[in-house]
């Protein structure tokens, strides 16, 4: 997929890869949305404005996931004016926001970045440093030798939760799920690997890998406090795992009996030293829980906002349940009590800037046939190669309990690593209708037909 010229591809190559390096930072703020205007969002457009442009004068076809892009924003606009109207019958009693209709559109902008960077850098390396920013990062902050721009401003002490370069910490656990699995299912460390002169140190290495990976990975995740994240993280690995344990290997077998405890006994560690989870956790499965989701159905009041009016006080409850059941129990009362938003939904943005429960948000706020716009562009990310397999794998366990299809740095990268690892698959089918067009040499083609 090629828009541009050489030239102008490696221009904006080189100004749009820091927009991944960057906190995010608001221009403009917009009332009391976590979103404003930021200098990401005029580069973009500007990308989008020559992308849409290079489109129509060369009218090239649009892939699949190009389509389903553009019909799930189309649809989210209608879903939006679907909310004006109901709200000037009183039908429903808060508004929708036109910007989070065509937020994901925006995010988008970076697959076609991912699709240019794989001409200059095809073998991910964009991707490994941003790993590595990302961990010296965590690591500065855990030490509270740096802070963070957080969605309220910039924090001088995350050191109880580290986020990275994300604007909050269950961002920073997302993007390091996406890393690993990127990194995991790429076989470029075969390469670093091979660096080694000794036959016995590359055997070590390559069975052994993963397992450093996973451990490196788990205490970073960690140290945001994030627990759907640590989850996701532990299914990865395992599923990992068992792809490439070899049962008939004695060394495959040794090497799992002494890497395994050692990295359940780290991880162990760590999340007792870590107050972020530890702590945080000793109400996560309380029946109290199942008796709050009860009393706030009663009597939540559809025409306030549920933030900032609960109806019972966060004591003996899970922080984190206390706080999801009042949102999720408003929206979901809101929607089955309306069923004249079933199809289309109560609108973009209609949640606020955060419903901490990004699947129950896309059905709630764009009805059934949103999700199921929703539904066919993610099908197509799935089916572009492995890596993007478990790439939407770990991001829809995190997408349950909070929004990460808006979430921006979640999606910069998600996207980016996804229009890069798309320009590979399409690179390769083209590789592979060119060696079947090769003509055989005559020597070859002789010695096949006898």
């Amino acid at each position: 997929m090629r828009f541009f010229e050489s030239k102008l591809s490696f221009v904006l190559f080189l100004i749009s890869i820091p927009l991944l390096f960057m906190p995010k930072i608001n221009l403009i703020n917009v009332g009391n949305e976590t979103a404003g205007l930021r200098f990401d969002d005029l580069f973009l457009l500007t990308v989008a404005a020559l992308i849409m442009l290079t489109h129509g004068l060369s009218r090239k076809k649009l892939y699949n996931i190009e389509g389903w892009i553009l019909i799930l924003t189309g649809f989210s606009i209608l879903s939006f004016l679907s909310n004006r109207f109901l709200v000037s019958l009183q039908v429903v009693h808060l508004d929708a926001k036109v910007f989070y209709a065509v937020r994901l559109l925006e995010y988008f902008m970076f697959f076609y970045i991912g699709t240019m960077a794989f001409q200059f850098d095809q073998k991910g390396k964009i991707i490994r440093f941003f790993f590595l920013w990302n961990f010296f990062l965590m690591i500065l902050q855990k030490l509270n030798l740096a802070g963070a721009v957080t969605v309220l401003g910039y924090d001088a002490d995350v050191s109880s939760r580290a986020q990275g370069i994300a604007s909050f910490p269950s961002e920073m656990g997302l993007l390091l799920n996406l890393m690993f699995c990127y990194l995991i299912y790429d076989p470029a460390p075969a390469r670093m690997i091979n660096l080694f002169s000794s036959p016995m140190s590359r055997h070590f290495l390559r069975k052994s890998y993963l397992y450093w990976m996973f451990t490196l990975f788990s205490i970073l995740v960690i140290f945001t406090g994030n627990r759907i994240s640590l989850l996701a993280l532990l299914l990865c690995f395992l599923c990992r795992m068992k792809q490439q344990f070899n049962f008939r290997s004695i060394s495959s077998i040794i090497m799992m009996s002494i890497l395994i405890p050692i990295v359940i006994a780290t991880s162990a560690f760590v999340i007792t030293k870590t107050a972020a989870i530890y702590h945080r956790s000793a109400g996560l499965f309380s029946l109290n829980n199942l008796e709050l989701a009860v009393v706030v159905w009663q009597e939540i009041d559809l025409e306030k906002d549920p933030v900032g009016n609960e109806v019972i006080s966060s004591q003996d409850y899970d922080a984190s349940w206390w706080m999801r059941i009042h949102k999720w129990i408003h929206v979901i009362k809101a929607f089955v009590s309306n069923p004249s938003v079933y199809l289309q939904g109560l609108g973009p943005g209609y949640a606020w800037s955060a419903l901490d429960g990004g699947v129950l948000r896309i059905i709630i706020e764009n009805g059934l046939i949103g999700a199921f716009f929703y539904w066919k562009f993610f099908s197509h990310i799935y089916r572009i190669n492995t890596q993007t397999r478990w790439m939407c794998f770990a991001f829809f366990l995190n997408l349950i309990f909070f929004d990460a299809y808006l979430a921006y740095k979640t999606m910069s990268f998600f996207l980016f690593a996804v229009g890069h690892c798309f320009q590979k698959e399409l690179q390769q089918q083209k590789l592979q209708k060119d060696m079947i067009a090769l003509p055989l040499p005559a020597k070859v083609s002789g010695y096949l037909n006898t």
